[in-house]
């Protein structure tokens, strides 16, 4: 089903539909959703000593099996410090209580629920939701074609049966100019605020463009590079606008002869 619903995505570049995020799909390997940390979403499943386990779907449903509810009427932050000392009752005749599990959600979890999680869809805002989804467009780098494209498609195949978006625009990655990974602890990037000040931000926005960066290729950054477009390309388009400005009072409309 993921990768009949991805025949309904499509990807720029294209070869990454049947390629790196197809042959990923095919692969579908093993997502281990729960962390061992302190701080992340807590998974809402409660266990008795016997092994019995309730999940809780909601707040309303966590009122209804808390074994005391005045302990969550007045909650609202559901972190692990405020819900883990709060008991429920783990069967249906409430006589087994039980404590939550102590994992988190691992937080693609929560990057893959985002079309829905962020307007608390489907408990409410149902409407907005089936108006805005699947999405029509969305951008990231390369990488998340195994990362938050992928789980935003597994999360929306299982829970709604159909893709989370229709087009995905994939970049490549903004190497330093030696091929290093741009790093803040070796700093081995220009300060983009001097670059976008010193040669302006027309200039580094058509140096990205002009690159293999937008077919999802890396690219070597070098600010010799934004030099360049700054005077060959911004330059003399700042000529032109000029010149005109300076002619236009004799501009009578007519093509020339």
């Amino acid at each position: 089903e993921l990768i009949a619903q991805n025949e309904n995505i499509h990807w720029y570049p294209e070869h990454l539909k049947k390629g790196r995020f197809g042959k990923g799909l095919e692969t579908a390997p093993d997502w281990n959703i729960s962390r061992s940390r302190y701080w992340g979403t807590p998974m809402p499943v409660w266990v008795a000593a016997d092994g019995t386990r309730r999940v809780i779907g909601s707040f309303d449903e966590f009122k209804v099996w808390a074994v005391d509810p005045t302990q969550v009427e007045s909650l609202t932050d559901f972190h692990r410090e405020f819900i883990d000392p709060i008991e429920v009752w783990v069967d249906d005749t409430k006589t087994k209580k039980g404590n939550r599990i102590p994992e988190v959600f691992d937080c693609w979890v929560e990057s893959g629920s985002m079309p829905f999680a962020a307007i608390h869809a489907p408990f409410e805002n149902k409407e907005q939701f089936d108006q805005a989804f699947p999405a029509q467009f969305i951008t990231e780098y390369i990488a998340q074609t195994r990362a938050w494209f992928y789980v935003m498609h597994v999360m929306s195949v299982a829970l709604f049966g159909r893709n989370a978006y229709e087009n995905v625009l994939t970049t490549g990655t903004i190497l330093a100019k030696d091929g290093a990974k741009m790093s803040k602890s070796k700093k081995n990037y220009p300060d983009p605020t001097i670059l976008i000040e010193k040669h302006s931000a027309d200039a580094l926005r058509f140096y990205l463009m002009s690159q293999p960066l937008v077919n999802g290729e890396n690219l070597l950054f070098n600010e010799a590079g934004v030099d360049e477009v700054a005077k060959k390309f911004i330059t003399i388009m700042k000529n032109v606008v000029s010149f005109y400005g300076l002619y236009k009072e004799h501009d009578d409309g007519r093509e020339p002869s």
